[in-house]
């Protein structure tokens, strides 16, 4: 039905499908697109309520308040979403659009436009499934990730006890050809251990399971450590350590095991690409966004990247480019490990380059880093039982030592009973082991040992379990319990009552030495000075390496 001053020739021109409808909202004519597109035709729509069109699934009791509203008060219907059933075409999804017309006698007339988005709503529900699916396979790849690192760390933590163990055994007996060759495959065991970690770390931040450990620090503590850590790679590429810090420069409440591995990553970096140049780490404090924070810049004299480069920085398995890897090697996790740390803390990473000549790597974060809301927790589950390694493992004698006298070991894992035996034994310790929970509550209280070493993943009875029971019981709940694992969950114990955790592969001089304090009496502890940041560095200083 043509309208007064509406041709049907120019509705039809309309490419989306329209609808007159009259105030009662019946149909007064449509455009050639809306019987196109529904496969309807004039008799079976002119005159009728839209609300009956189809099989009567328009008579939504929303959208008729809506249009009504529509033809009394003159408002506008948008986008409201329809499905209905159409009896050729079936099921159609549609993004309705009312207004009155206001032209002459027209403006008690409505006009109705329909976008078909039936296929768009379709792609989006596709979209949103394999994104569900996307999600819960790296769920899955970060938990493999995740107990597949726990699983080689394991008996990675064996090669570098007994190779240490060996080298210190070659030294004593004078063993000089077969250190060089021990020495080598601890290295090479640290350095295999360092990119399970790394995939470790970056498994855990993929699932959401990353937990910060906070405690306040001496940010020039912190930089000597670094700095002494870091010395035998910048010598290697004949380069001068720059560092530019106050000694009296003050405290930050962050995880310093996250800053220190941070700092790291990127002083390597820049001794790694750099040759007879200039490595610089300058610290300060700067307010960013309303509050303090503590800003590290790592700068180089080295080779320096292009924009393109720097875009691929900070992507997880990369570096620059595929030359940089094969000249310099590296897993090209660090730099992504490095940025997410810092995420979490509050703080970023960015980085500026000019290609040949130089790179500035800026690390900030708050000096008091929040308390994050919820911290997870990575549980792995190992089966140690089956372990050809541990089948030559001598018997533990039943032999109890005199009380008070000796360091109780809980392992469910024999080899690592067998190393610290070995080695606290050589450290005058008298030693006994247990290979589970309940056994280790029972020698603790038999035994009341000057300290326990305790490991956390064990099944049945768990360390955490163990320390929760330790702590509970009068009589043995005043021995230190040293934490001995895998999992760097350092706040749960200390909350315990753990009095120290180490994470392993344990640091054995570390471990010896806290073993020493607690077999001290008060008269016989010794008090140990150490040089103070400033001794070492010299304030704002140069350090030749």
């Amino acid at each position: 039905m043509p309208l007064d001053n509406f041709p049907q020739d120019v509705v039809d021109a309309v490419r989306s499908p329209l609808l007159m409808l009259d105030i009662d909202l019946r149909v007064v004519s449509a455009n050639i697109a809306f019987y196109q597109a529904f496969r309807t035709t004039l008799a079976e729509t002119e005159g009728r309520i839209v609300f009956s069109l189809g099989d009567g699934q328009w008579d939504s009791p929303i959208l008729r308040a809506l249009l009504k509203d529509v033809a009394a008060a003159g408002s506008t219907c948008e986008n409201y979403e329809l499905v209905h059933q159409f009896p050729v075409i079936g099921r159609r999804v549609m993004l309705l659009n009312a207004n009155r017309l206001k032209k002459g006698r027209h403006d008690e007339l409505l006009l109705l436009a329909i976008e078909d988005i039936t296929e768009r709503r379709q792609s989006e529900e596709e979209i949103a499934k394999a994104k569900e699916t996307a999600e819960a396979a790296n769920r899955t790849k970060s938990l493999f990730l995740a107990n597949m690192s726990h699983e080689l760390r394991t008996p990675l933590n064996a090669i570098l006890g007994y190779s240490e163990m060996l080298q210190e055994e070659a030294t004593d007996q004078g063993l000089d050809e077969f250190h060089s060759d021990l020495h080598k495959i601890h290295g090479a065991g640290r350095h295999l251990l360092s990119l399970i970690n790394d995939i470790l770390d970056l498994s855990k931040i993929e699932a959401g399971k990353m937990d910060l450990y906070l405690e306040t620090f001496a940010v020039p503590t912190l930089i000597h450590e670094i700095v002494g850590t870091i010395r035998p790679l910048v010598e290697a590429n004949r380069n001068k350590l720059v560092i530019e810090c106050s000694p009296d420069f003050g405290d930050m409440h962050a995880d310093i095991t996250k800053m220190r591995q941070s700092l790291f990553n990127l002083l390597s970096n820049a001794a790694k690409f750099t040759t007879d140049g200039t490595i610089t780490l300058e610290i300060n404090r700067e307010t960013i966004e309303g509050r303090d924070s503590v800003v590290f810049r790592v700068s180089d004299t080295g080779i320096g990247m292009t924009p393109e480069q720097m875009v691929k920085l900070f992507q997880t398995f990369s570096q620059a480019d595929t030359s940089t890897t094969r000249k310099f090697g590296g897993s090209g996790l660090g730099l992504a490990l490095t940025r997410s740390f810092c995420q979490i803390m509050g703080g970023d990473v960015t980085v500026t380059s000019i290609p040949g000549e130089s790179s500035t790597f800026t690390l900030t974060v708050p000096s008091v880093v929040a308390e994050p809301e919820h911290q997870g927790l990575v549980n792995f589950v190992s089966d140690k039982s089956r372990n050809p390694l541990t089948e030559s493992m001598e018997p533990e004698s039943s032999d109890l030592p005199e009380s008070g006298s000796c360091v109780l070991v809980i392992d469910d894992d024999p080899i690592q009973r067998d190393l610290m035996k070995r080695f606290l034994t050589n450290e005058g310790f008298i030693v006994k082991t247990a290979s589970g929970g309940d056994e280790g509550l029972e020698l603790a209280r038999a035994l009341l040992p000057i300290a326990i070493t305790l490991d956390v993943m064990m099944p049945a009875m768990d360390g955490w379990s163990v320390l929760s029971a330790l702590k509970a019981d009068p009589t043995v709940c005043d021995i230190p319990v040293i934490m001995l694992t895998i999992q760097d969950d350092k706040k749960r114990g200390y909350a315990l009552g753990a009095a120290n955790y180490i994470t392993k592969p344990t640091d054995s001089k570390q471990l010896a030495s806290l073993l020493k304090k607690y077999s001290c009496t008060p008269s016989e502890d010794l008090w140990i000075g150490q040089h103070t940041f400033a001794q070492a560095v010299g304030g704002k200083a140069s350090i030749d390496v």
